[in-house]
């Protein structure tokens, strides 16, 4: 789909490098497969989620041997999947790449024809790869602004000749710093050999399954409901579909009986299957705010992680 950025950087690949691209109407892991076979596909690229359905239906007795390489990105990867896809496929190279559509295509991956770099993909697999060559960069402590140094976690920020210009329609002032780089609102550091990871999202806005999940939205929705005083959404990591929607909630007086599984299904029964809130739904005294109001989704979200709701 055009949706995303990967779809319209590989078909220009595939035409400056005078590629066939096998464009599928529907995916299908088993069918991929097969297609691999049938026209000895050299590389694929799969989010985490798309690979582990392949992982699932992959029959030994298909031919795979062609395929030279492996892209992963689009959502958060594990060490399990990446062990997995290189053990299912010998005869891949398996890399993690980091992209935004903002770039206008990928930001790091490791470069396939250096081996030392493939090297540091196995020794590391859990790295982004290393920051394309044309790219400006820095690490920055999203508060105090300060540019930080190695294994120092802090927002991800880059510029770039072909970057957006902005969102359609939008103003999109705050989607760069004060020296016109963009804010990925990805959490991130790097190491003494220059190898990025990405840690977490700090925005807003996060990813199930490559749909972008509004928070507002189903906060809106959840804020209907007569029970619900204050809602805030926030993305729990899932190992397979990049993140599950939690709703949190404080309520109304007089609803002390209403519980999560109403709300869930409350919302559940006003949104499209990909918007449900699957990570489900807790029940807190009252929403952390800052002393100007906002809602501190980023640490509701660490108290949830922590066990603290």
């Amino acid at each position: 789909s055009l949706y995303w950025i990967s779809a319209v950087s590989m078909t220009l690949k595939s035409i400056a490098e005078g590629c066939a691209r096998v464009v599928c109407k529907q995916f299908d892991p088993a069918a991929m497969c097969r297609l691999i076979e049938k026209y000895k596909i050299t590389s694929v690229f799969l989010g985490p989620y798309l690979a582990y359905d392949v992982l699932d239906a992959r029959q030994k007795n298909i031919d795979t041997s062609s395929l030279k390489y492996i892209s992963i990105g689009g959502a958060p990867v594990t060490k399990k999947l990446m062990d997995e896809l290189r053990e299912a496929f010998p005869s891949a190279t398996v890399l993690q790449g980091y992209a935004q559509t903002e770039a206008s295509g990928m930001i790091s991956i490791f470069n396939v024809n250096d081996p030392k770099e493939v090297e540091l993909q196995t020794i590391k697999p859990l790295c982004s790869g290393k920051v394309v060559a044309e790219y400006n960069w820095k690490i920055v402590d999203p508060v105090t602004e300060k540019v930080l140094g190695p294994n120092e976690r802090g927002e991800f920020r880059y510029k770039i000749d072909y970057q957006m210009n902005g969102y359609y329609k939008m103003d999109s002032s705050s989607a760069y710093d004060s020296e016109g780089f963009i804010k990925s609102g990805d959490i991130a550091y790097y190491d003494e050999e220059n190898c990025l990871f990405i840690v977490d999202r700090i925005k807003e806005v996060f990813l199930y399954k490559g749909w972008r999940i509004f928070p507002a939205v189903l906060e809106g929705i959840l804020l209907t409901h007569p029970a619900v005083e204050e809602a805030v959404v926030i993305g729990i990591p899932h190992e397979l579909n990049g993140y599950h929607p939690m709703g949190i909630v404080a309520l109304n007086k007089g609803y002390e009986d209403v519980t999560p599984e109403d709300i869930e299904l409350y919302v559940r029964q006003r949104v499209s299957d990909d918007q449900r809130l699957r990570a489900g739904v807790k029940i807190v005294g009252e929403i952390t705010k800052t002393v100007t109001g906002k809602v501190r989704r980023y640490d509701m979200k660490q108290m949830v992680l922590n066990g603290d709701i």
